[in-house]
């Protein structure tokens, strides 16, 4: 999978590119400063395929959140990705609404600063 971890002041951004394939996992101390931080960006803006199994993206989304509640913002411009995204939300252990998908990177930017009670674990 082709990804990059990114620090930003009040969120963790997770870019995705390229063919997200599920060949790499996230390292550890990535999905903890997650969970430390309670807020992750999701961009997929430029994934151009998804090859990795739904289930197995759905257990990567359990690996981190058993770490610790979190508030996702997933900003996925492409109807695909946007769709694939989504059933992978639907296949996750955690049925709270601490999810949401956008088209527009600053509207998912704005849900997620906007976030302010810590999501239930």
């Amino acid at each position: 999978m082709a990804f990059q971890f990114l620090e930003r002041t009040a969120f963790v951004e997770l870019r995705l590119f390229g063919d997200v394939s599920g060949a790499t996992e996230p390292p550890d101390e990535w999905l903890q400063k997650i969970a430390d931080v309670r807020r992750l960006l999701i961009d997929a803006s430029e994934v151009a395929a998804i090859t990795a199994d739904i289930l197995w993206m759905a257990g990567v989304v359990n690996n981190a959140r058993d770490r610790g509640p979190f508030w996702t913002a997933v900003f996925a411009p492409s109807d695909l990705v946007f769709g694939v995204l989504r059933q992978v939300s639907a296949y996750r252990a955690d049925p709270s609404p601490t999810v949401e998908f956008f088209r527009e990177r600053d509207a998912a930017e704005a849900w997620l600063l906007s976030r302010e009670n810590i999501p239930a674990a």
